[in-house]
């Protein structure tokens, strides 16, 4: 009896072993779907069983499930041994909550003739997805901004949607889409003595810049108001200009006057001994120091000894008083040159001698 008594004792250890199961799963949500994949290990004939929550299931370790209706659903997955369910059997669960769930999203948008720009501003969600569809058969993922052009003009409806483990939301709103954007500016312009000042309102861009041509030599000045005082007289074409950055093909307006100046100097502009050059001979570095009795625009100047020009060192607008202007003289040759300043209608110049 001792010896059959260990012998079923053995079979015994050795179903028990077989019983043994094990399940790995791995859950994901992606808004109202939900995915289960899913491995078991000891099972001699395995089988897989998935319970959606919402009287639905699915034969398997791995499968997606749409949900149609909002709720909290308790997903479970069965892994179990056909030959021997009772002694090899094991489940994994996870609650998905599918619906708004106190989610909200919302988008502002830049519109420019053909060209849209979308930015999307979600919340209530873990680890958040957008994605835009455009309303013309296109769509953008995995940002929540995104730009698009239109291939022609119309009526689109764009959606903006946000999806995480909690939620699904998706906002829409439609919009007129016109191929050519109309950019209008306008600039008032004052006078006062030489200085002339401007102050401009432009409308239908996107994405506005201003910028203020004063007819001087320079650069266009960018910004939509200013003001700039001339040292000479004369007929200058001042405009403003008006454009869309993101639209510059289509939304670019420019106004404009002309502005005949007769300026009146009742004072020198530079002062007595008002230009000076230090050190004199010059060595790699040099400083030139002005004494303006007015603002002036100022043209700095180097002459050789027979009167070619050699460079201009500075020309900008300067303030009243004394400044200094660092002049790099070390490519200079050997001689002696001159320095013509010219502030206004007055010059002054010195020599000066490179050893």
């Amino acid at each position: 009896m001792k010896k059959i008594y260990l012998s079923l004792f053995s079979i015994f250890i050795s179903v028990f072993a077989v019983a043994q199961c094990t399940l790995a799963v791995g859950f994901s949500q992606n808004g109202i779907d939900v995915t289960v994949n899913a491995t078991g290990i000891g099972a001699v004939e395995p089988a897989y069983v998935i319970d959606w929550g919402d009287g639905t299931n699915d034969f398997g370790g791995q499968a997606t499930h749409t949900f149609l209706d909002n709720g909290n659903y308790n997903v479970c997955i069965t892994y179990l041994d056909q030959s021997n369910p009772l002694g090899c059997n094991a489940t994994e669960c996870q609650l998905f909550i599918i619906g708004s769930g106190g989610c909200a999203i919302e988008f502002s948008e830049i519109i420019s003739g053909l060209f849209v720009s979308i930015d999307a501003s979600g919340a209530g969600g873990t680890n958040p997805g957008y994605s835009i569809n455009w309303g013309d058969g296109t769509a953008s993922t995995a940002s929540s901004s995104g730009n698009h052009t239109y291939a022609a003009s119309g009526d689109y409806t764009i959606c903006v949607t946000y999806s995480s483990v909690e939620c699904v939301v998706e906002t829409c709103e439609t919009f007129t889409i016109n191929s050519a954007a109309t950019c209008v500016v306008d600039g008032t312009f004052t006078i006062v003595g030489n200085t002339v000042s401007i102050t401009s309102v432009g409308s239908g861009a996107a994405n506005p810049q201003y910028a203020i041509s004063w007819d001087n030599g320079g650069a266009p000045v960018l910004s939509g108001e200013g003001s700039f005082t001339y040292p000479e007289s004369g007929t200058y074409f001042v405009c403003v200009i008006y454009l869309d950055l993101i639209n510059t093909a289509n939304c670019n307006a420019t106004d404009c006057q002309e502005i005949i100046l007769n300026v009146n100097v009742d004072e020198t502009s530079i002062a007595n001994g008002g230009v000076s050059v230090y050190p004199n001979p010059l060595n790699t570095n040099s400083s030139i120091q002005l004494n303006l009795n007015k603002p002036e625009f100022t043209v700095i100047e180097l002459f050789n000894l027979v009167g070619d020009k050699v460079s201009t060192i500075a020309a900008t607008q300067r303030p009243q008083g004394t400044s200094q202007i660092a002049w790099n003289s070390s490519e200079l040759a050997s001689g002696i040159y001159f320095v013509q300043v010219t502030a206004g209608a007055e010059k002054q110049t010195i020599k000066v001698i490179k050893e």
